[in-house]
Formats: structure tokens, C-alpha cells, sequence
């Protein structure tokens, strides 16, 4: 689309831009309480045909909380640092509530 023509490290005049870098990535997932399990990922990347050194961050904290067999909660918490598409750190939060019911028990034979 030509939307992208000048925005997010695209080169005015054009609507694609290639990279070839390094990417390292890891998940951790951990339980704080009984009801409660927290999940970190971390993504790291650094282009070799722009800037090389300069490190894109990408970092998010998931929460979930299971209040009770009916009612579960989730948080999430997510930060970029990327300057090709933003001179500025980016932040995301989401708040879920989710209800839960079943109509009938499940039969197994």
C-alpha cells in the first residue's frame, strides 16, 4: 500500500522495506500463586544492512489470574523500542474479563 510510502523505516517513494538481521527471542513462564502465572517473552533484533548495534526491544508481560471456576482475568503489558518506526518507546496495556459457563456436564463414556 502505498500508506506505508515514507512511514515505519519505508523510504519515501516506495511501500516495502527489506532487513536481514539477528533475532534472539525468549519465553518465561512462571507461576506466582496458585491461581495467578505470569508470561515474560523479550524479542532483540539488530539489522545488518541499516544500523547495526542499534537494538530493536520488544518486551511483554502477560497476567493471568483465574478468580474462580466461573471468572478469569487477563493483563497484558507491552513495551516497543523500535527507531525505524517510532523516535519515541511505545507502550500497549490490555485489561480482560472473561466469564465462564457451561450449560450442561460433560459426559464421558
Amino acid at each position: 500500500m502505498n500508506f506505508f510510502s515514507g512511514k515505519f523505516g519505508v523510504e519515501e517513494g516506495k511501500n516495502t522495506a527489506l532487513s536481514l538481521g539477528f533475532n534472539v527471542a525468549t519465553f518465561y513462564k512462571l507461576n506466582l500463586m496458585e491461581n495467578i502465572e505470569m508470561e515474560n517473552v523479550l524479542s532483540l533484533y539488530t539489522d545488518y544492512f541499516a544500523s547495526v548495534g542499534n537494538v530493536d526491544v520488544d518486551y511483554q508481560t502477560n497476567i493471568r489470574f483465574k478468580v474462580n471456576k466461573h471468572i478469569k482475568m487477563h493483563m497484558t503489558f507491552h513495551t516497543i523500542m523500535d527507531d525505524d518506526a517510532s523516535s519515541r518507546v511505545q507502550f500497549r496495556q490490555l485489561f480482560g474479563l472473561g466469564v465462564n459457563y457451561s450449560f450442561h456436564e460433560k459426559i464421558t463414556y
